[in-house]
């Protein structure tokens, strides 16, 4: 199994920016307030995740399996599939137990299996393997300071005042944020015909760290969130800042700046240290072993739990990546090489001496809709966040740095560590594509491609994949079940017969653009119905793990065996396209189209036959492709 972040990723669509509760100020809209009680208010309105039938599993599986094998391969899948439908066997002695087992968990037979198995177990790095990233839409009012006037890029080793500007207000945001998610404030997310989604995740956001553990790591989740405070990570160095005050009033935006700035002075006035963030990017049991040495010493084991319990930690940059584009900080936040981040955090706020903004994030409590809707909140409420400066608490404790205490050998494991780390960023290269030309865009498709904006972009990535390596693609787009209780996300195999006719004929001149135009819009009506079982929870990808996990000592399955298992659960080397929305956020993890764009991140693994310059370019002209053909069809 492929470490999700792996995978052709794509979660469930972020329909806009979620409403918070609002002050009832001049800027009611924007501002923030806590109206009590809403948001686990539906949660006993929420169905349980089914347990799919094992033949509805088997239809699934075979028909995403059947365009990437060849007869005689496809001949074995079926002959696999009908050892797990065979009455009596073993296939219905897993099912059996899988149902007992859901019968015995008090929200969701999977949630726990898909926490351990789809990221805890897992002991490659988190940094590009599992932690996702997005990059926030510049703020315009602040981008007249003269530090960084004219687009200059303010020298290595400098802060700016639009820098902690900035990063002051966006951390006010965020723990608006919290305290409306402590509240239970929220209003809860809800379908169009008004269905409750689950809240659940929210809990998940603030206050939550990855602890590395041999063999397994595990998730610090305190609910209810007891923390006040945020760790600030300046030169490498952690700084505690006390962030709420005893009356649970959080900092004002002014009070904020103040003590960054202050925690900057701390750290340029104590003695160099080594940059211990920098083990975050490890080997997960390697990250481990080092972690145990530290808490021998009561200094570290200290240091150590204001990080864990840290609400959240914002990454100060000294410096701004290239000439500060878009294309060139998107490195900075998608993973600096290690410089100044702590990996383990739930959200970790990066601001650079531009001012250039963005999030990384540990993926394993949650998924992109979750923490994409706290995001798309703060953004659009920036502006007025900042003009109330002096609106919150000021009476609070000075910066403290915390001590760490270096023990024996701990030098040679962070030299392995920083030299591990470069390796590891040399062997992925990544890049984004902003496409608003002649492509289209949500409401377009809508309107004139008459589909799913989704299918559209799925069947432009299946396109250019198939002009860049003349195949058909094992893929992964998440789908969210969080219209279940517990709900996280399923698997939608988007590659089916229908896709490839599509891909396979588009390019030949013999076939008409009315043919085309229609295998097009068979292969997204397709895809919308998978979509929408995945959704579900009649995916197969999260029932066959529950039934692997079912297996006892000495048993097997023949669908488990099978080559063809192996080639649909694997992905390509290429880390594809994601999306996000086109307003405030260009990211590393999967969202939506926007009304008038595309917005995508494509990354690879150096070596094979992938380039993602040039999978980026053919995905722009696959776009103008599709976009012309129905334009002149239509």
């Amino acid at each position: 199994m492929t470490p999700p972040s792996l995978l052709l990723a794509r979660h469930a669509a972020v329909r806009a920016a979620r409403r918070l509760p609002a002050h009832a100020t001049s800027t009611a809209k924007r501002a923030l307030s806590l109206a009590p009680g809403q948001k686990l208010s539906r949660q006993h309105e929420l169905p349980r995740l089914p347990v799919p039938d094992l033949a509805h599993t088997a239809k699934v599986y075979l028909a995403s399996g059947r365009p990437l094998v060849d007869n005689a391969a496809y001949a074995q899948t079926e002959a696999a599939v009908a050892d797990l439908l065979v009455p009596g066997g073993v296939g219905e002695q897993l099912q059996a137990r899988l149902l007992a087992h859901d019968a015995a968990q008090p929200d969701s037979w999977l949630e726990e299996f898909w926490l351990r198995n789809a990221y805890l177990i897992w002991r490659c790095p988190t940094m590009l393997n599992v932690n996702w990233w997005c990059q926030f839409a510049d703020a315009p009012h602040l981008m007249r300071d003269a530090d960084v006037a004219h687009g200059t890029v303010p020298p290595k080793g400098a802060f700016t005042n639009v820098q902690f500007t900035r990063a002051a207000t966006l951390a006010a945001g965020f723990l608006d944020a919290h305290l409306a998610i402590q509240a239970e404030a929220l209003p809860v997310d809800a379908t169009k015909s008004g269905s409750p989604f689950c809240m659940n995740q929210y809990k998940y956001l603030f206050g939550v760290t990855r602890i590395p553990e041999p063999a397994c790591d595990k998730i610090e989740t305190p609910w209810p969130v007891t923390a006040k405070h945020i760790i600030v990570l300046i030169r490498g160095q952690p700084v505690k800042l006390t962030v709420i005050d005893a009356h649970g009033k959080r900092a004002s935006v002014r009070t904020l700046e103040h003590q960054l700035r202050a925690a900057v002075a701390l750290v340029d006035a104590a003695l160099p240290f080594p940059d211990m963030g920098v083990l975050t990017a490890e080997d997960r049991d390697i990250w481990a072993k080092a972690r145990q040495e530290l808490e021998f010493s009561p200094a570290n084991r200290a240091t150590l739990k204001d990080l864990d319990e840290a609400l959240f930690a914002v990454a100060l940059d000294d410096v701004t990546l290239g000439d500060g584009s878009h294309e060139a900080t998107h490195h900075q936040i998608f993973h600096n090489r290690a410089h100044n981040r702590w990996f383990d955090k739930a959200i970790q706020l990066v601001v650079t001496n531009t001012a250039r903004a963005g999030v990384n994030g540990e993926h394993s409590p949650s998924d992109a809709v979750v923490p994409g809707a706290v995001f798309n909140y703060v953004l659009a409420n920036e502006e007025a966040i900042r003009a109330h400066a002096d609106h919150g608490a000021a009476d609070l404790p000075a910066p403290q740095r915390p001590v760490w205490d270096l023990p024996h050998g701990m030098d040679r494991t962070l030299e392995t560590a920083r030299t591990n780390v470069d390796a590891a960023v040399d062997a992925i290269d990544s890049t984004l594509l902003h496409a608003t030309n002649t492509v289209g865009g949500a409401s377009w498709i809508k309107q004139h491609a008459k589909m799913s904006p989704d299918s559209y972009a799925q069947l432009a990535l299946q396109l250019t994949y198939w002009r860049d390596q003349n195949g058909i693609p094992a893929t992964y787009e998440s789908a969210s079940t969080r219209a279940y209780k517990h709900g996280r996300t399923e698997c939608v195999r988007t590659q089916s017969t229908a896709s490839a006719a599509f891909v396979q004929a588009f390019d030949k001149q013999a076939v008409t653009d009315s043919e085309k135009l229609a295998l097009l819009r068979t292969a997204a009506a397709t895809h919308a119905a998978t979509m929408k079982e995945a959704s579900q929870g009649r995916g197969c990808d999260r029932h066959l793990l529950g039934l692997r996990l079912m297996l006892q000592e000495g048993e097997s399955l023949k669908l488990f065996q099978e080559p063809s298992f192996a080639l649909s659960s694997t992905f390509p080397p290429v880390r594809p396209p994601n999306m996000s929305p086109g307003t405030y956020l260009y990211g590393g993890f999967g969202a939506v189209t926007a009304r008038r764009s595309f917005k995508f991140s494509v990354s690879h693994w150096k070596g094979a036959n992938t380039d993602a310059a040039r999978f980026r370019d053919t995905l722009h002209a696959s776009l103008t492709d599709i976009y012309q053909l129905v334009n002149r069809v239509d």
